[in-house]
């Protein structure tokens, strides 16, 4: 149960900044953009489903959330940036419509059960033995949405019915998923995109979004390869042990070519104007990937993105470039029109630094500060849990339990929604840090255990 948690803290925020890129990214899109509620929720289907992983994805949705229903969504994480996240969902949830759905309107487990999305993308339905793909049917639902893009909901939240109104919005039609590895790196398939674990754990929030904007640009650009021609070339041979040597051995497959690289860095740097990150951050984290590069490591972010000598130069003249007025390289085949729709794109949104608490944060206190890992009071594992939560944008809350366990929130409302479900739970719980600051108190007394002391004590300033 703990580890299913941690995969869905570590993965909530990754797919709410690729849903943000997807969305700014749209204008230059090589294919249509679509119009989408983003992903579903988890679906309550009224039968354990026959697969094994399946089958304990539904036990474990079902004991995390017990209020579940058969034919109810459930939401597994805050639904961060997403449609229904903006119309007010929050995690936990459960949700029924409040009117017909279009018949694509897809649960998470039914994509799991094999709508196949990735070499079968642009495979003709009957070739699926009549199921279309994940892809053909969002591209299906965007020709309905764009007639009327809003679709009614209504939420089920402690023993009260909330209704909603979701708006679908454009983005491109590319898919993100976080998997399990032992290595950290990033893989490409068409209108897909794939991060491990472990590399979402070891990033920050800045680099998270530099890491997603330049797959997404990869993926606009179309180089997203199913066919690697270096697989024809002999590994016994002197050029194929060579490449041998760069090859990500866990994927099988050897990185993008260096033209590739280098054309979806102008890309990512147009992606990343709104965040206000630019060619001088991009190129030290590019950096930093590269020092940890191990020749013996089985596979990496590096195998897969290479810091080539030709790409540092070019990020270098992208550099000096923006240092000199602000400008950046036209990526090839764009107009410059389209290039300030996305800088414009991204600027509409509510990027990370613009949300704030609905309430005001209680004061910092002298426990300790959150570097001081060894003073969280909790188990050792939620020690490492705390270590990501201060990797995560604000606003946010963590969260101790008397027993030692620990949860944390994100989101303007993260210090109520935490609080109000250790009430719901009947279990005793309180607030140890609210951003990045350490509120916790030693005393029990003073500690924030309920909505109603966030009043009780003074503020601090936002």
């Amino acid at each position: 149960m703990e580890r299913w948690l941690a995969i869905e803290d570590q993965s909530a925020v990754a797919r709410s900044r690729f849903f943000e890129l997807i969305q700014i990214a749209a204008p230059v899109c090589h294919e249509a953009p679509v119009w989408t509620l983003g992903p579903f929720p988890y679906f309550v289907a009224p039968t354990l489903p026959p697969p094994e992983v399946l089958r304990q994805w539904r036990e474990i949705v079902v004991k995390e959330f017990p209020a579940a229903q058969p034919g109810e969504y459930v939401f597994t994480h805050e639904p961060l940036g997403m449609p229904f996240g903006r119309a007010g969902a929050r995690r936990g949830d459960r949700m029924v419509p409040a009117e017909a759905l279009p018949a694509t309107g897809l649960a998470d487990d039914e994509v799991r059960a094999g709508l196949r999305s990735d070499e079968a993308a642009s495979a003709p339905p009957a070739a699926l033995g009549g199921k279309p793909t994940y892809k053909q049917l969002v591209q299906l639902a965007s020709v309905e949405y764009e007639a009327g893009p809003q679709r009614r909901f209504v939420l089920r939240r402690n023993g009260e019915e909330v209704p909603i109104t979701a708006s679908a919005v454009r983005t491109c039609p590319v898919g993100f998923s976080a998997i399990e590895s032992t290595y950290s790196y990033v893989h490409l398939l068409p209108n897909s995109v794939f991060a491990t674990l472990p590399l979402l754990a070891s990033v920050s929030e800045p680099e998270l979004t530099m890491v997603l904007a330049n797959e997404v640009s990869h993926v606009v650009l179309g180089h997203a390869h199913l066919f690697d021609a270096s697989i024809l070339i002999n590994p016994l041979s002197p050029i194929g042990n060579l490449l041998g040597m760069a090859k990500n051995r866990e994927t099988d497959r050897f990185p993008l070519p260096e033209k590739e690289l280098i054309d979806a860095d102008k890309l990512t740097l147009w992606l990343l104007k709104p965040y206000r990150l630019g060619p001088v951050e991009y190129l030290a984290f590019l950096q930093r990937m590269d020092g940890l590069s191990d020749p013996t490591m089985k596979a990496s972010y590096v195998r897969t993105r290479p810091l080539t000598p030709k790409r540092a130069a070019a990020l270098q003249a992208s550099v000096k470039l923006y240092g000199d007025g602000r400008k950046l390289y036209h990526p090839k085949g764009m107009t410059l029109e389209k290039l300030h729709e996305v800088t414009s794109a991204g600027i509409a949104l509510h990027l990370p630094g613009s949300a704030r608490h609905a309430l005001s944060p209680p004061p910092r206190s002298s426990y300790a500060t959150v570097a001081q890992l060894d003073l969280v009071p909790v188990r050792t594992e939620g020690r490492d849990r705390f270590a990501h939560y201060l990797t995560l944008p604000a606003p946010k809350a963590f969260l101790v339990y008397a027993n030692g366990d620990w949860r944390f929130w994100s989101g303007s409302n993260a210090m109520t929604l935490g609080l109000d479900s250790c009430q719901a739970a009947r279990r005793s719980c309180w607030l140890y840090a609210v951003d990045n600051e350490v509120v916790w108190q030693a005393d029990v007394a003073q500690r924030i255990g309920s909505k109603e002391a966030l009043g009780t004590l003074p503020t601090a300033k936002q």
